[in-house]
């Protein structure tokens, strides 16, 4: 893999983390696009989630997701800090 692509591999990294971190704070706040009327429903997942299971589980799934964004972006970055680290001779 390329430096380039190693590099860019890092910072999607970085943005999947920012991303979940983003979607706590939504959450945790209530933003309206976390949790959304019932009746937008018929174009928002998260209504639709809302209206079928309910608020607690909509909450709930929110939250889950966030913290899968963390935990993926988490293990990306320091795999590809890793690789990087190496590549540099800094680790061995």
């Amino acid at each position: 893999m390329s430096t380039e692509r190693l590099l860019q591999e890092i910072v999607m990294a970085f943005f999947f983390i920012f991303l979940g971190a983003l979607l706590l704070l939504a959450t945790r706040q209530r933003w309206r696009f976390v949790d959304p009327p019932d009746s937008w429903w018929w174009f928002s997942s998260q209504a639709m989630v809302k209206k079928v299971f309910g608020s607690r589980f909509a909450i709930a799934l929110s939250y889950f997701v966030a913290v899968g964004f963390i935990v993926v972006g988490s293990i990306a970055m320091t795999g590809g800090l890793m690789t990087l680290c190496k590549r540099m001779g800094y680790c061995e």
